[in-house]
This record gives structure tokens, C-alpha cells and sequence, in this order.
């Protein structure tokens, strides 16, 4: 098991084993069960190597696990409302849920909510962060695929250079309403936010790919179903697109066509690939490109050969599968004795509080001192009075400043 550098992660909608399994794709076999409740499609996601978040289909509630355990951590965190799409960005720092239309950003280390940005008309169905941290794509029931800036998400006052703007009004750096129906899946390609390129598929038939240096659209490839999942390799070489009916397509950006917006059959060297007996809901590639793993609402992932296009293993399921991701194996999933949290988790704030601002200074006196130093227990009226005797003690020393000056100017002046 310390050979496992990756493994596969999945779940179903039935919650009756366990929410979510990690396997060993290699051979087929669970490494690890996360116990409790159900999760939701595009809510399940990692708070760097430590926990396992994800969201329940109809309650306001997170499940929380740590990655060295089955049972579901007793932390309670709530949310607005049941959550229909989840992300967390690459550094761990930021946590994004959408209910309904409405996206609310929250601090992980402090559950302060951040902000809360609404720009879709309808439901949020699918988030995803660039790997930089420093962008959110956000895809909706409208069609629409938005590109957040997170620090305008999060500013508490107007930038240099940005437009003065009403709280919760940020406006996107790109707006892509290039799909005619709700968006099913993004995948953000590797790099910082201003080089990356970014794949979208929606129920409107279509894959598009677009580029975060000018937010154009770059290609546009229209199959004969609906799309439901897409995923590209790490070379950023090949995309793969799931359908309503069960296919799993495959075409290479290494050849672009010259028109902009092409259908497959006129795209060329386009694979399709058939095992699911229903719309396949998930995808997601290995580190190495080699293997791919599809799971559909036919109850199984099915883990392909993307050389031969051959399934080589299966992995049943009890219902209809809602996620499938291969993440790096944590070292406390291997060794539960291992876990040491890089951040650790608090409850969730309910409401922003924009009015207020605090900052919080380190001495070193205060990292040696047993009392809170986040804790502020002066009353309002000492804090008052403390900073008019301040006030009045730096009026009486620009007096005292004043007057020497006189006193010297004069003798100066007399002296000359």
C-alpha cells in the first residue's frame, strides 16, 4: 500500500455502504470507506491533504471527514441552503459552495464569510478554481461560464483602478454565453490564471474551449448528444467527453481545424468509446494519461485503456455514480497516525459582516502569553475614552512642539 501514489475516488447516490470509496485502481480493491449521508454531483472536494468535503443533495449541512478516519468528523458545518456546487481552491485557503444562484466564499482557517457574488440567473451547477487560486469559473443552469476574480470576490473596499461597485456586485473578468443550455462540467488547464485554457461542455451538445489570455473562444467541437462530463489530460493534448446516451469521446487539440466551430464528424480522429448503459456522469484521467475512469448513472466505473480504448476493470456500485476523481494518496490515509492538519477547520459564519474590520498584529509577547490574543475583552467605553485621553496627550505635544519652534525662530531672528 505505500507504493499507491494515487487513488481513485468515488460515489454513489444510494449511501447505503458508505458516501464515498477510495480504490486502488491497479487492482480493484478499497483502500478506504468515508461513512455517513450522500453526495451530491460537483460537491465533493479536498481541503488540501487533510479532509474530505463534500454535500449532501437536500440538506444545509457539509459532510466532513478527516482522511485518516471513516466516521464523519462532529464539526457541524452549515451552509444558506442545500448545496448544489462545491470547490475548494488549490491552497487550501478558500472555501466555495453555490446555493442556487448565489456563490458565498468563506476563509477556512477562520470561517469568516468573505463575500457573496451572484451573476446567474439560475441554479450554479458546476465550480472550479484555476491552479493558481487566483480565479473562480463558475458554470449555471443559464448556460453561462463565468471568471471570477477571487481578490475582487473578497475585497472589502474598491481596488486602485477598479470601479466603485455595491457589495455582492463584482463583475466577472470574462462572461462566456456561448452555450444554449445548463453547463455540466469545466476542467481549468495548468498554469497561472492568465495562460490557462479552459474546457466546457454543456447539455447543448457541445465542447468549447476558451483562453484565459484574451477570453476568447478558441474551438468549439458539436457532437449528436448531449454532453454531461468532460476531462483532458495532463499534456493538455486530448479531451474526453461523457454523453447523456453513454458514449465517452475523445478528440485531440494537437491539430486545431481552422474554423472556430466545427461538428465531430467533420473534426476527424475523433474515438468513441461505448460500456456505460446510461449517462455517464463523471470523468477523470490518472497522472499518467493511461488510465480513465467513467462512472454513470448505471451503477459502475468502468477503468479504461485510453491507448486501446478498452475497459480493464469495473468497480460496481450500488446506485447511480456522482463522482470520480483520482487524487494523490494522503500519507495519513496509508498511516492514520500520520495525520497532522496543515490548517484545521472551524464552524462556518452565517452572514457577512462588512461594516466591521479587524486585523490581527503577532508580538512575540503575544505568542508566549496564555490569553487569546484574538480576544478583544476592553468595553466599548474604555476603548472611547482610552482614544480621546490619546488625542488630547498629542494636541498638548504639538503645543509644546510649537512653542520651541517660536522660542528658537525668535532668538534666531533677534541674534541676526
Amino acid at each position: 500500500m505505500e507504493t499507491k501514489y494515487e487513488v481513485l475516488l468515488t460515489s454513489d447516490s444510494s449511501g447505503m455502504v458508505c458516501n464515498m470509496t477510495a480504490w486502488d485502481h491497479t487492482t480493484g480493491s478499497s483502500l478506504h470507506q468515508f461513512k455517513g449521508n450522500t453526495t451530491s454531483p460537483n460537491t465533493a472536494c479536498m481541503v488540501g491533504r487533510d479532509y474530505v468535503l463534500s454535500a449532501p443533495p437536500d440538506k444545509p449541512l457539509l459532510n466532513v471527514w478527516q482522511v485518516n478516519r471513516s466516521e464523519q468528523s462532529p464539526l457541524r458545518l452549515f451552509t444558506p441552503g442545500p448545496v448544489s456546487a462545491m470547490t475548494v481552491s488549490p491552497s487550501g485557503h478558500y472555501l466555495v459552495a453555490a446555493v442556487q444562484e448565489n456563490i458565498n466564499i468563506w476563509q477556512v482557517g477562520t470561517g469568516a464569510l468573505l463575500g457573496v457574488v451572484t451573476r446567474h440567473y439560475q441554479p450554479v451547477t458546476v465550480l472550479q478554481f484555476t491552479g493558481d487560486s487566483s480565479h473562480l469559473l463558475s458554470g449555471g443552469a443559464d448556460g453561462q461560464v463565468l471568471v471570477w476574480p477571487l481578490v475582487l470576490c473578497v475585497a472589502r473596499r474598491s481596488l486602485p483602478g477598479q470601479e466603485r461597485g455595491q457589495v455582492g456586485q463584482v463583475q466577472p473578468r470574462y462572461t462566456w454565453t456561448d452555450h444554449g443550455l445548463p453547463v455540466t462540467g469545466i476542467v481549468v488547464g495548468h498554469g497561472p490564471a492568465h495562460g490557462a485554457r479552459v474546457i466546457t461542455c454543456s447539455l447543448d451538445m457541445t465542447v468549447k474551449v476558451y483562453t484565459m489570455v484574451t477570453g476568447q473562444m478558441l474551438l468549439s467541437v458539436s457532437f449528436t448528444s448531449s454532453i454531461t462530463a468532460v476531462t483532458m489530460d495532463n499534456m493538455e493534448t486530448t479531451v474526453y467527453a461523457g454523453t447523456k446516451t453513454g458514449e465517452i469521446h475523445s478528440f485531440s487539440l494537437l491539430s486545431p481545424p481552422r474554423d472556430v466551430s466545427v461538428t465531430a464528424d467533420s473534426l476527424g480522429g475523433v474515438a468513441t468509446w461505448a460500456a456505460h448503459t446510461g449517462q455517464v456522469t463523471g470523468l477523470s484521467l490518472a497522472m499518467d494519461g493511461v488510465t480513465l475512469a467513467s462512472g454513470g448513472l448505471d451503477s459502475v466505473v468502468h477503468l479504461w485503456d485510453t491507448p486501446s480504448g478498452q475497459v480493464v476493470r469495473s468497480l460496481p456500485h450500488k446506485e447511480g455514480v456522482t463522482h470520480v476523481q483520482f487524487i494523490a494518496t494522503p500519507s495519513a490515509m496509508l498511516d492514520h497516525d500520520r495525520w497532522s492538519p496543515a490548517r484545521k477547520l472551524v464552524s462556518l459564519q452565517k452572514g457577512a459582516n462588512q461594516e466591521v474590520f479587524t486585523c490581527a498584529v503577532l508580538n512575540r509577547t503575544d505568542l508566549v502569553g496564555e490569553e487569546d490574543w484574538m480576544r478583544d475583552d476592553t468595553p466599548q467605553g474604555s476603548v472611547v475614552e482610552g482614544k480621546d485621553r490619546e488625542e488630547e496627550h498629542t494636541v498638548q505635544e504639538l503645543k509644546q512642539i510649537n512653542n520651541q519652534l517660536y522660542k528658537f525662530a525668535m532668538k534666531n531672528v533677534l541674534s541676526s
